[in-house]
């Protein structure tokens, strides 16, 4: 029994042993399994941190790549900026540079064209008088038809621009001394084109270079003409674009341009600058039994139907008339360049001078000086006259002794002296009184009496020859081209004068019949007899006075006016020297009435504060001597 339980505790542990063996054989297993997984799985982690290593380094690596590239695309970016702005610099630089080559060009431009209007009104200074008739007859054809008027009440500045154009043309004159370059220059394409699209819009631009094409060609006899839409214009209008009529086509059968006729420019211009009346006959120049082929009168018809002045046109008339007739003036300006030639000779002059004094005919004058000139002087010119241009340069010469008349007769000294201080030329015009220059003027011209048109052109010449030397260049240019608008200022003047003359002659005027005695200043005795005594001297005088006894506190006493220009006058009648006090009285009243001087008159002195001050403010002060020698004068007209 006890090896029983000997033995079978032997077995029991041997089992227990073989089991702990197993179990340790599978806990063995069990570990090492799970160190294997865990070794796989580190070596996997350890694979995985790898991997991510290296995708770390080749993103970093990309990265790095990618930033290269972004600083290669900036620095290209940056580059690319560079050179844009660089060329964005040359660029601008190089508009700069045009612009201020441009604005060179602009201003050698301005500056030649300033120096070629000095020469222009230096031309009309020395040729005045028959610039300025020539340009007188110019203007009258020019704007005699009802058309041309309404155009110009329309719009002003479409007549400034004549003197513009007359500009333009001249400052392409340089070196031209025959018709036929100086026509051909003014009306070639170039100049042409150049001053429609100077002052004129893109549509009116487009039509008038259309029309002188189409002139052109139907001048030479061409018809491949510029084609125009047959339902766009009506028939008139389509005659003036195909240049048949209208337009061009007028100035070119005026000139005959196309027809080589380059004489025909002086017939023109005589026809307008001769004066008719002056001629013995009609056919003035027709001396066929003298065997002369002068001159049959050249009637300058151009003209523009009155279908063409409606809206869409007018302009483009207006434009075209402009050129043809500022081509005109400018012509005969650069011809009267040949009277300096004609009176360098002296012999030839004399001869001129004595025919004139030998006959007022000017057939006769033509006739005679020219058979002189052609059998005796003519190879002492460069230029061989026609008989048409002598007629022009006898005209010139007389012209230039008529300016040396006016200078030489004095008849408004003290305006003319005023004016070279104060420039004003309009004023000038308003103060004119035309009685003076027909009392004494007509002695030398008796042809003022009757002609009143002739009359206001001798005196405006009168007064433009006297100042013209004082005159600003743009101010000649401007009186020149509107001479008949500073005449008819003239005529209005002289209406406002006789309207006021009739004014006062019935307002304050009073009719004696008793005899007028003479002015004696002992009659006087107070202050209101002093300004009644000053009213008569002015009076006598030449002024027109009124006396202001309704309103003697605004300063002044009498208010004086002749030749439109207004004074208003204090009166102070004192047994001691006038102060300051009645200067500025004076002073204060020539801005109440709105007059254009003042003055202060006593019978006594003037303290010497008031003569300062008067000096200052430019006030005229009377003292009892000078008005002693004002009633002397008064006195001596009445007798």
């Amino acid at each position: 029994m006890f090896k029983f339980l000997k033995k079978y505790k032997k077995q029991e542990k041997i089992k227990e042993i073989e089991e702990n063996t197993e179990l340790n054989i599978q806990q063995k297993i069990k570990e090492k399994e799970e160190a294997e997984e865990l070794e796989r799985i580190e070596r996997i982690i350890k694979m995985q941190k790898k991997k991510i290593e290296e995708e770390k380094k080749l993103k970093h690596k990309e990265q790095e790549r990618i930033k290269k590239e972004q600083e290669k695309i900036k620095e290209k970016e940056e580059k690319f900026k560079k050179e844009k702005e660089k060329q964005e610099r040359l660029k601008k630089e190089e508009e700069i540079r045009a612009l201020q080559e441009k604005k060179r060009l602009l201003e050698k431009e301005i500056e030649e064209k300033k120096i070629k209007k000095d020469k222009l009104i230096n031309e009309i200074r020395e040729n005045y008088i028959s610039i300025s008739k020539g340009i007188d007859n110019i203007m009258d054809r020019f704007y005699e038809e009802s058309e041309i008027k309404n155009v110009i009440s329309e719009d002003k500045e479409l007549f400034k621009r004549f003197g513009d154009i007359v500009l333009d043309i001249y400052c392409i004159t340089d070196n031209i001394t025959n018709y036929k370059d100086f026509t051909e220059k003014v009306f070639g394409y170039s100049f042409i084109e150049k001053m429609a699209k100077k002052y004129l819009n893109e549509l009116e631009y487009k039509n008038i270079m259309i029309n002188y094409k189409n002139a052109v060609y139907y001048f030479k006899g061409e018809y491949n003409l510029i084609q125009i839409k047959e339902n766009e214009y009506n028939f008139v209008f389509r005659n003036f674009f195909k240049g048949s009529e209208g337009g061009f086509s007028d100035i070119f059968r005026e000139l005959k341009f196309y027809y080589l006729n380059y004489e025909n420019i002086t017939s023109i211009i005589l026809e307008l600058i001769i004066e008719k009346e002056k001629f013995s006959s009609e056919e003035m120049f027709e001396v066929k039994e003298k065997n002369i082929d002068l001159y049959s009168t050249y009637y300058t018809s151009f003209y523009t139907e009155h279908y063409y002045w409606r809206d869409e046109f007018k302009n483009i008339s207006y434009f075209i008339r402009q050129l043809f007739f500022a081509y005109l003036f400018v012509y005969y300006v650069i011809y009267l360049r040949k009277v300096k030639e004609f009176i360098k000779n002296k012999e030839l002059l004399c001869i001129l001078k004595n025919i004139k004094n030998e006959t007022n005919d000017i057939d006769k004058i033509l006739f005679k000086f020219y058979q002189i000139y052609s059998n005796c002087y003519k190879d002492s010119f460069e230029y061989e006259f026609t008989i048409k241009e002598i007629l022009i340069l006898i005209l010139a010469v007389s012209n230039k002794g008529k300016f040396q008349s006016f200078i030489k007769y004095r008849y408004y000294e003290n305006l003319i002296e005023d004016f070279k201080i104060s420039k004003n030329f309009k004023k000038m015009l308003d103060s004119i009184d035309k009685d003076i220059f027909m009392k004494y003027h007509s002695i030398n011209d008796l042809s003022i009496i009757n002609n009143k048109t002739y009359f206001y052109n001798e005196l405006f010449d009168y007064i433009v020859s006297n100042i013209i030397n004082y005159l600003d260049n743009d101010e000649i240019l401007d009186i020149i081209i509107q001479k008949n608008i500073y005449i008819n200022r003239l005529k209005e003047n002289d209406k406002l004068k006789e309207a006021l003359g009739e004014k006062n002659k019935y307002l304050y005027g009073t009719v004696k019949k008793e005899k007028i005695s003479k002015l004696d200043i002992n009659n006087v005795t107070s202050g209101e007899d002093f300004e009644k005594f000053l009213k008569e001297v002015f009076s006598r005088l030449g002024y027109q006075v009124v006396l202001t006894q309704q309103t003697r506190d605004q300063g002044a006493d009498l208010i004086i006016q002749k030749e439109l220009i207004k004074i208003v006058v204090q009166a102070k009648f004192y047994s001691s020297s006038v102060g300051n006090k009645a200067v500025q009285e004076v002073i204060a009243s020539k801005s109440f009435y709105n007059a254009d001087s003042c003055m202060v008159v006593t019978n006594n002195t003037f303290t010497s504060a008031a003569l300062e001050l008067a000096k200052v403010n430019n006030v005229k002060l009377i003292d009892g001597k000078e008005l002693n020698n004002m009633i002397k004068i008064a006195n001596l007209l009445l007798d």
